[in-house]
């Protein structure tokens, strides 16, 4: 189902082939940057849905980004959270992003939908004066 999405992952890394050190450590971003031949880890971005994914990031240098809905911290299925209250709602998603926040994230998005506009972000170029 992914891969009629779009998502064509050029690597996948697993703890197995760091052996056996997986999240929080940097061995696996650092693995998969040196697959891809990535030698600048600040031009690198871990997105997840756990504090070990932020933390993994923060440990390799990179970029890390959080997603709140469908995250491993809110731990309810997509069903199970539209049938809380928009109150309820609002305050798990509050909850992942103290989480988050806590764990040291540079970003956090409610959705994958909110990636490309970040991205977008982040790759304008800086404004200078003359």
């Amino acid at each position: 189902m992914a891969a009629k999405q779009g998502y064509r992952p050029a690597v996948n890394i697993t703890s197995e082939q760091t052996g056996g050190v997986g999240r929080p450590a940097p061995a696996m971003l650092a693995l998969a940057a040196e697959q891809l031949t990535v030698t600048d880890p600040t031009t690198v971005m871990k997105i997840g849905d756990s504090v070990n994914d932020i933390l993994e990031g923060n440990n390799a240098d990179a970029v890390s980004v959080g997603i709140i809905d469908g995250s491993n911290i809110m731990g309810l299925s997509e069903l199970a959270f539209n049938a809380l209250s928009p109150a309820e709602q609002a305050e798990r998603r509050a909850h992942v992003t103290a989480a988050y926040q806590r764990a040291g994230a540079d970003y956090i998005l409610q959705s994958m939908a909110e990636l490309p506009a970040l991205l977008d972000q982040i790759n304008q170029p800086v404004a200078t004066d003359h």
